[in-house]
């Protein structure tokens, strides 16, 4: 084991680098970043599969927070414990191998839910033989006593023997239901409160997230994130079930048409309501046409340690089946990687004042949390001791700032006025071949139905219409009870505002 916490850091080149250089999206994924066992899996993966590591590092991280959140906790300086739970969400197409980069990642989850099936199972019998045992004591200690109850003192020693046979009662084995696919909030609770308190759920393809009945509470999702206690309210004998601290991680992927949507019509609420400022974004280059097949031989010398590592971690938190923060092992921070924090929530609280996170200041105010959960994840990956080393925390920084430019460029405010020009440029192109065809005039009807197949809803096409009439590039001519729009040529345009 090692312990990197003596490194030297220079404070002030550290946090220029890593928080002040907010806009380039382009910067490459700081691979070198994730640490021995998270980077080698991850390469390995990629050279195998040839997908991005874009793709597999975010789930790979996520995944590995998630075999370890039951059992550890992160402590930030002068703050509460944090749960060390990830979630992550991967912006691609179809066919860009969203599922085949998660399968082996998540295939030590498969298995331990099996095993611990297959042993519950096995056990079934010796369960039987022992309640029915227990019963036989109960029956015994209850004639004992039968009749004697008069006495005080019988009749203690008689609640005494009764209250540790009870106490002994034998009971089934929790079998844990470590991944959600596609689940109700109400089924998810139910699961963390009667039956596992620790669980991941992956969708990568998340349309029944984004507009289905899961994101109809976002509170909920939000309260999982921080860890905060789950109530299970049963009508039918008006018992409350609780568990204390639970956890979950998230792995989603969804298509750029479908959150496109998701965010024009619920973008703000979700926003607002802080749900997206708990995602660790990321939008990897298109490989879909460029993962050729070849003969090189397919490894898994790396793959297997992840494997067996995430296996440790499942087994090691089986032993804390009741969600209490008390039984998790809290992870502090060095010396030096308490310093490195204290300057970087500082940096973050400038940052949200002014600069590209002035407009996503809920965003930005999770940054160095997210950090945290991201150095402790590095730290038990890799099976470092004592605590979580200068040198781990500042590869966190690299790993979430490489996101936050992500989400940045993705969905940020900053950028909703790009996307706006880009859709106004397009759709004035398709104005101009209907022009030169002999069609200058077109209603709204007719742009739904220009831009069907492109997958655009009324919303966007009236907001690219809106912004070349704004700029006096579309005039309006209503026609009886139907508005139609013409594109003026360039040479006659008014004088306005351009697009830019």
């Amino acid at each position: 084991m090692r312990d990197h916490s003596r490194t030297p850091v220079n404070l002030e080149n550290l946090l220029t680098k890593a928080l002040m250089h907010l806009l380039q999206s382009d910067e490459a994924l700081p691979i070198r970043a994730y640490g021995t066992c998270l980077t080698s899996a991850i390469e390995e993966h990629s050279s195998n599969t040839k997908i991005p590591m874009e793709m597999i590092a975010p789930i790979a991280l996520a995944a590995m927070a998630s075999a370890a959140q039951n059992l550890y906790n992160v402590q930030r300086p002068g703050m509460a414990p944090s749960p060390i739970s990830l979630n992550v969400i991967l912006i691609a197409g179809s066919g860009e191998g969203k599922d085949a980069s998660a399968s082996p990642l998540l295939r030590p989850f498969h298995d331990f839910e099996q095993r611990t099936a297959d042993a519950a199972r096995e056990a079934k019998v010796e369960l039987v033989v022992a309640r029915r045992l227990w019963e036989m004591q109960r029956k015994a200690v209850e004639a004992k006593y039968r009749g004697k109850l008069g006495n005080r003192r019988i009749a203690d020693r008689a609640e005494r023997e009764l209250r540790k046979l009870y106490l002994a009662h034998p009971s089934s084995a929790a079998i844990p239901k470590l991944l959600f696919n596609d689940a109700t909030p109400l089924a998810v609770k139910q699961s963390l409160c009667l039956r596992w308190p620790s669980a991941l759920l992956y969708s990568m393809e998340a349309s029944s997230f984004f507009k289905g009945g899961l994101m109809r509470d976002m509170a909920f999702w939000n309260d999982l994130w921080g860890g905060a206690p789950l109530h299970l309210d049963r009508a039918n004998d008006k018992e409350r079930i609780s568990v204390a601290a639970p956890r979950m991680s998230m792995i989603l992927g969804i298509q750029p048409g479908m959150l496109e949507r998701f965010m024009l019509r619920r973008g703000q609420e979700a926003e607002d309501s802080g749900l997206v400022n708990r995602f660790l974004w990321a939008s990897p280059p298109p490989s879909s046409g460029y993962r050729w097949i070849d003969d090189s031989e397919t490894k898994k010398k790396h793959l297997a340690a992840y494997a067996r590592r995430c296996t440790q971690l499942l087994e090691d938190g089986a032993q804390l089946t009741e969600g209490v923060d008390d039984q998790r092992i809290p992870l502090t921070l060095s010396a030096r990687a308490q310093i490195i924090f204290r300057d970087a929530f500082n940096v973050a609280q400038q940052v949200m004042l002014e600069g590209p996170y002035s407009q996503v200041s809920g965003f930005a105010a999770k940054l160095t949390e997210q950090a945290a959960r991201v150095a402790a994840v590095l730290h038990v990956a890799d099976g470092l001791d004592g605590p979580i080393a200068n040198e781990t925390f500042v590869r966190a920084i690299q790993i979430v700032r490489w996101h936050a430019r992500q989400y940045l460029r993705l969905v940020s405010p900053e950028n909703v006025h790009e996307r706006r020009v880009q859709d106004a440029e397009k759709m004035r192109r398709r104005l101009q071949h209907l022009k030169m065809a002999g069609q200058p005039l077109v209603s709204l009807k007719d742009l739904q139905f220009l831009f069907l197949e492109d997958g655009w809803k009324s919303l966007r096409i009236e907001r690219a219409l809106s912004a070349l009439t704004e700029s006096g590039q579309v005039v309006a001519h209503p026609i009886g009870r139907t508005v139609r729009y013409c594109l003026l040529d360039r040479s006659t345009m008014a004088y306005g505002p351009e697009i830019s």
